[in-house]
Formats: structure tokens, C-alpha cells, sequence
């Protein structure tokens, strides 16, 4: 689904057609006839793809974080690369690494711990061949698409909705420099920031970019 800036988004595009080009290959050639493009969606139509979808793929080098959260907050499947595997780079897969992490540690907490492997075990891979077949076998077999999203429902509002003390930390760090720098502008804009921010954690219903000022 497209980025909000329409030139970014064709440049996304054409690259990836190019680099599976270069490939030149019949199974590089089938998977190019099969992507789909889709340009900027209104936020009702961007969560019923969400919701429809089989399993997210986690970016890589450069990790989700908005869309993974929205993903969760239905349950949806995001398989992701390990952020110390050798093929994820320095900013992969670190926010979605980070909330599985949640989830597995609460349910661990809640007495559930093979709720927690399961999950790990799914979605959460420790190289990129992994990574491939976890995401077929995700998108292949409808049993455990089902048993996926039973945990997420489960465990993710626990685990990382309904929470303020990150998004807090992170406004109050903002809010400091802010004030440091004398910026009376940035400092409000901050505090702003966090109850909107607050906002969509509690209920992710809107993109996070249109809730912030």
C-alpha cells in the first residue's frame, strides 16, 4: 500500500519491478506479474487490507512500525527478521522484534509460555531463508493463520496497547530538548504529540500520521 507522497511511492515501485528484473528469472518473472502497487488507501479501506490480509512482511533493511502496529491491533500475522540476524541491518525489524517481545514476556507472565514460543516461532525469524518459509507456511496453511491471531487477540492489547509509559517517555524526552533548546513551540507541540499518540495506542483506528499536529 502506497506512500503517503506519490512520487516516493512510484520509486518504491519501479525499484523493486527493476531488481526483480535484473533477477531474470521465470520465478522472478511470475512474482513481478503478481505484485500489486496500491496507491495511498483513506483509512478505511488501508485496515480492511489489513484485515483481509494473510501475514504482513516486515521491511527490511529499514523495519515497520506504524502499519506493524495497526497489523496487531487485528491480529494480523507480521513475520519479521531477528534484528541481529546477518541479513536484517541495523534498523530492520527492531520495532516489530520490540513487540513481539512484549507479547511473548506477557505471556509469559500470564502463565501461557507456549503461547509465547508459538509466537516467536511463527513469525520471528533468525535469517532470511527463514524468514521466506515462515511467511509461506503463514500464508499457506489457514489452520495456523487461525491460531496466530487467536494469541494476538489475546496477548497484543495487553502487551503493547492500552500502555502509556513508552509513548510517555518518548514525549517527556522530546519535551525536555525542547525546553532545553528554548523552543517553547517544539515543547508544546510535544506534549500535544503524546496524547494524541496516547490516543491512537489505546484505539489505532487512524493513521498515526493524520492524528499528529
Amino acid at each position: 500500500i502506497g506512500h503517503p507522497q506519490p512520487a516516493v511511492h512510484r520509486r518504491i515501485s519501479s525499484r523493486l519491478l527493476h531488481a526483480l528484473e535484473l533477477e531474470n528469472t521465470a520465478h522472478t518473472a511470475s512474482a513481478a506479474a503478481r505484485l500489486r502497487f496500491l496507491p495511498m488507501q483513506p483509512a478505511e479501506d488501508y485496515f480492511w487490507a489489513l484485515r483481509n490480509a494473510d501475514v504482513l512482511l516486515d521491511t527490511f533493511p529499514h523495519g515497520g512500525h506504524t502499519t506493524t502496529l495497526d497489523a496487531l491491533s487485528l491480529g494480523v500475522p507480521v513475520v519479521t527478521l531477528h534484528p541481529e540476524s546477518d541479513e536484517a541491518g541495523m534498523l530492520a525489524s527492531g520495532f516489530a522484534w520490540g513487540f513481539y517481545r512484549e507479547i511473548a514476556h506477557r505471556a509469559q507472565e500470564g502463565g501461557e509460555p507456549a503461547d509465547a514460543e508459538s509466537l516467536l516461532e511463527c513469525c520471528v525469524a533468525d535469517g532470511l531463508s527463514a524468514y521466506v518459509s515462515k511467511a509461506l507456511r503463514l500464508a499457506k496453511d489457514a489452520h495456523l493463520q487461525r491460531e496466530v491471531r487467536s494469541l494476538l487477540h489475546r496477548w497484543a492489547p495487553l502487551a503493547v496497547f492500552g500502555r502509556s509509559d513508552g509513548g510517555r517517555a518518548w514525549a517527556e524526552l522530546l519535551s525536555d530538548l525542547g525546553n532545553q533548546l528554548g523552543n517553547k513551540e517544539a515543547a508544546m507541540w510535544c506534549s500535544d504529540a503524546w496524547g494524541l499518540y496516547s490516543g491512537y495506542l489505546r484505539r489505532p483506528s487512524r493513521f498515526l500520521w493524520g492524528l499528529l499536529p
